[in-house]
């Protein structure tokens, strides 16, 4: 993690979320940019579509955490960003031509 910090000296990450951003993904990408700022990397966590107030996301977030997603909204693309995208993955592949899942103790 210094490796990297060390990197990011006089650089600006930006942090983003997947496409139809959910719950976990925002608030992964708000708690992202507070190690980033810990860690002295300078960066932005935004939301790189329209947040509709209503919709199921805006809701949830801001009705557990008293937080406006609207305040990370950002769209239009900017091409001298500097991009780090979370997200998560379905941790499920194909071995074989059949479905496999790790155990969950793994």
């Amino acid at each position: 993690i210094r490796e990297f910090a060390r990197k990011m000296e006089g650089k600006k990450l930006t942090i983003l979320g997947h496409e139809n951003i959910d719950v976990d993904a925002f608030l992964s990408g708000v708690l992202l940019s507070r190690l980033f700022d810990f860690l002295k990397i300078d960066n932005e966590f935004i939301v790189l579509e329209e947040v509709a107030e209503g919709n199921e996301t805006y809701d949830i977030v801001k009705k557990l955490f008293n937080i406006d997603m609207k305040d990370w909204e950002r769209t239009g693309e900017d091409a001298e960003r500097l991009l780090f995208l979370e997200d998560h993955f379905d941790c499920s592949c194909r071995k074989g031509g059949r479905l496999y899942r790790p155990s969950p103790n793994f």
